[in-house]
């Protein structure tokens, strides 16, 4: 939670829990020796979370994003993916929508678009949805801290998992 200071990281859990004993969770919480809600949480299912430093400063905490089928945390409408940023929960854009049906996010990874170049990685989601942020996608987007970015044509069907690979 303090970033590179001494304090250790925390586990946290996500899913379609509402509750770890009888303390409402609304399906994200965090473990630092007990169960605690993170914010609000939010009102459906979250399939991914990962921890992002939105400005690859190592002196700034992480932010978590999670990713699911959910629509709003706390009122805010935030269509299936949300940034906590240790205070409250924020929409990434306009969110990912699946116009056509279903939306579900199913995997985000980090992706860092220059390798070792200017620009901070990119949080990528995967899953069924054809809008991310209103621009036209195929089960596959970008997030590079500021827009949604399509990447190519996509996918023609769900996407599940994601990983990065360095083929040299």
């Amino acid at each position: 939670p303090d970033g590179p200071g001494p304090l250790c990281t925390h586990l946290v859990a996500a899913g379609q829990f509402t509750t770890t004993g009888s303390t409402p969770m609304n399906h994200i919480a965090e473990y630092n020796g007990h169960w605690v809600p993170i914010g609000l949480g939010v009102d459906g299912q979250i399939r991914s979370v990962i921890t992002w430093n939105r400005t690859a400063n190592p002196a700034i905490p992480d932010h978590l994003v999670a990713g699911g089928i959910f629509t709003t945390t706390g009122g805010v409408t935030v269509n299936n993916i949300a940034e906590w940023d240790g205070v409250s929960w924020k929409a990434l854009g306009s969110g990912l929508v699946n116009t056509a049906g279903l939306t579900v996010v199913y995997d985000l990874k980090l992706w860092d678009p220059d390798g070792a170049g200017p620009l901070k990685p990119w949080v990528i989601a995967a899953g069924t949805f054809n809008t991310a942020g209103g621009v036209p996608v195929n089960n596959i987007a970008a997030w590079d801290g500021t827009v949604w970015r399509a990447l190519g044509a996509g996918t023609s069907g769900t996407v599940w998992k994601l990983t990065t690979w360095d083929p040299d």
